[in-house]
């Protein structure tokens, strides 16, 4: 990643917290951290002529009024042809680069399409690529600090998951609700690395409500929460949406109601199941 042209060079102000500074940040930019299901991570080749090659993530700066988010997926698309997702906010790395100071934002990206081919304006970038933990050790990196944080990042995914900590995942206002209400609590914000472990166990926690409920609106309202609560925190509607769709298509839903009661015998189509069932239980 790269200061570029194109507005990339921002006055002071723009954008950005300029943590660690103590002032705004002068240059304001974003990078992107996409690992592949095999641990896999992808960076870039880049350089201008004339000068060593070196590696590093996708990246970039703000062009005018763009957010960090945005400048995150733009820069995405033109350095490596990926097109992704934003699954969630990885800090900021903050410091000074030519007396000024600068701010590059980091996001966790999933990459949802595209092909490898740099579409760089500025002709910058040479080759794109996905490398292991062993492999990406032996780059010649353009930034050897974003070296070492991404070699840290894929260590920790390649460890055993991260278990919650003591205590249950509440809702928003909860904390608020028993402030008001003068029960004493102590509440924490929970670390990303263990929030799908926290809302698997909320869902367990709510279905069971639901079944003590006998399926009370209330309860599967609840449920549902959690549910799209999970389905918020991976960045995945999309994906899910297609998965659910693609299994209806081939498994069916739960509209017709049958039961599984045991494998063995002689084989039974669905036209002897439903024998006795009506096509569908609603209306």
């Amino acid at each position: 990643m790269r200061p570029r042209s194109g507005g990339a060079s921002l006055g002071p102000g723009v954008g950005g917290t300029g943590q660690g500074t103590g002032e705004a940040p002068y240059w304001v930019g974003a990078s992107d951290l996409c690992v592949d299901p095999s641990g896999r991570v992808l960076l870039v080749l880049q350089g201008h002529a004339g000068e060593p090659r070196t590696w590093g993530l996708p990246g970039g700066g703000c062009q005018p009024g763009e957010s960090v988010e945005a400048c995150c997926l733009r820069e995405l698309w033109e350095e490596t042809g990926y097109r992704g997702t934003i699954l969630r906010p990885l800090g900021a790395k903050t410091g000074r680069a030519g007396g000024h100071p600068f701010a590059v934002h980091r996001f966790e990206v999933r990459v949802t399409g595209g092909e490898p081919r740099p579409r760089d304006p500025d002709g910058l970038i040479h080759q794109v690529g996905w490398f292991g933990a062993e492999e990406a050790r032996g780059l010649r990196w353009s930034f050897p600090e974003d070296g070492a944080w991404v070699l840290d990042r894929l260590g920790r995914r390649a460890g055993p998951p991260t278990a919650p900590a003591p205590g249950k995942l509440v809702r928003d206002r909860i904390p608020e609700h028993m402030g008001r209400l003068g029960e004493a609590g102590r509440f924490r914000v929970a670390e990303p690395d263990e929030m799908v472990a926290l809302l698997v166990s909320k869902a367990r926690e709510e279905a069971a409500e639901v079944a003590a409920s006998g399926g009370s609106a209330e309860e599967i309202a609840d449920l549902l929460e959690v549910l799209e609560a999970l389905v918020r925190h991976n960045g995945s509607a999309r994906a899910v949406e297609q998965a659910r769709a693609a299994k209806r298509s081939t498994h069916g839903a739960f509209e017709r109601w049958f039961v599984l009661e045991g494998r063995g015998g002689t084989p039974q189509g669905p036209a002897d199941a439903a024998r006795d069932a009506p096509e569908s239980r609603h209306g």
